[in-house]
């Protein structure tokens, strides 16, 4: 189970056997050597080897998996939130159409301002 500094807007992430950082968004740190890992390769700046390690190997993906899983519920958090927002704008402007005032232009079009050409 992947743990992260924060519900939403996390920037770390790590198992027992894997951490993640934002700011190296395309590497994992293996824990029990240090080595980083990308591409499913242990990386070195010159000289990087494939990990032939099967074991690790799905361990990597199940850890990129639930990474993915919960950066989608991240995103599907933010795109509620921006749907509430949205909906309360909507309820706004109508609000103010209802009184009269458009709120694209200030006046009295009645929200038809485009077809008016104002």
């Amino acid at each position: 189970m992947i743990k992260t500094n924060s519900k939403y807007n996390f920037t770390t992430a790590e198992d027992e056997t894997f951490s993640w950082s934002s700011s190296e968004k395309d590497f994992l740190t293996h824990k029990p050597t240090g080595k980083k890992i990308y591409q499913m390769k242990w990386y070195e700046w010159k000289n990087s080897q494939p990990i032939t390690d099967q074991s690790i190997r799905d361990a990597v993906s199940d850890f990129l998996d639930e990474l993915w899983d919960i950066q989608d519920g991240k995103r599907e958090a933010r795109q509620e939130r921006a749907d509430e927002k949205y909906a309360r704008d909507c309820e706004r402007r109508d609000a103010e159409i209802k009184r009269g005032l458009c709120p694209k232009c200030g006046s009295y079009c009645y929200g038809d301002c485009e077809a008016n050409g104002q």
